[in-house]
């Protein structure tokens, strides 16, 4: 139930931070250019071609900033694993081979429920559930390829290959807005953090790290929460853009 609290309020935040990192990173998107993101997918000229991964693309982008998933994580879900009725996820490909449910919010699942009915094949429930029209599974690089096109044609300066925006900023954003989201609902960071760690599927709390120092810099009343916690709980760690 924590959890779930965490996404629902997660959808009220919509801005992107950086974090001063030498490793990467993340761009700072605004309110305005995530609504254009999304206008700009929904404005994607959906064809029939059945090799193309276009009509994927609506609904993973926005299922990978409601929810914070890996994009490898996303494309490798499979129909059984997306309960639509009860709204969460089962993730069974994480990076570190850990299993774990991912709720989601009932705008995603409508979402969600719009692209399956657009599928027009048969399916089984072992079935990837992002597939081309023809049925093939999705592939990581095309579907960076065509968030590259999306920033584009929305107008969103990209800095070029090692540099932002990047897909996986998606999930950084996430995790930000979510810690933001519970501080700023008076949770108790120290018991909430676990949740969040175990929801993005990190192995320790070490991996949450970067998560609390920067949302606690762009949140300055955080400060105070996390600063125990920091230094009690976490190490410095080497940051790892695919965390």
């Amino acid at each position: 139930m924590a959890v779930f609290m965490m996404i629902m309020i997660t959808e009220e935040f919509t801005h992107y931070f950086g974090l001063d990192q030498s490793t990467f990173t993340p761009y700072i998107f605004t309110r305005e250019e995530i609504a254009i993101i999304f206008s700009t997918c929904d404005s994607l000229n959906i064809n029939n071609l059945m090799d193309s991964t276009i009509n994927v693309i609506p609904t993973i982008i926005r299922l990978l900033y409601a929810t914070g998933l890996r994009v490898g994580e996303a494309i490798n879900l499979k129909i059984e694993d997306v309960n639509l009725d009860e709204k969460y996820l089962t993730v069974h490909h994480s990076k570190n081979g850990k299993e774990r449910l991912v709720p989601f919010s009932d705008s995603l699942a409508i979402a969600l429920l719009q692209y399956r009915q657009s599928i027009n094949i048969t399916q089984t429930d072992e079935d990837y559930f992002f597939v081309k029209r023809n049925g093939e599974k999705c592939r990581a690089k095309t579907i960076y390829e065509w968030f590259r096109k999306v920033l584009l044609k929305a107008g969103i300066s990209h800095g070029g290959k090692g540099y932002g925006p990047r897909l996986h900023d998606l999930r950084h954003a996430f995790s930000v807005h979510t810690l933001a989201a519970m501080a700023e609902n008076g949770l108790d960071l120290y018991y909430s953090l676990p949740i969040l760690s175990e929801y993005l599927g990190h192995q320790s709390l070490e991996a949450t790290d970067k998560y609390v120092r920067l949302t606690s810099e762009m949140y300055p009343g955080l400060l105070n929460q996390v600063a125990g916690i920091c230094s009690e709980v976490f190490p410095e760690v080497n940051e790892d853009e695919d965390d």
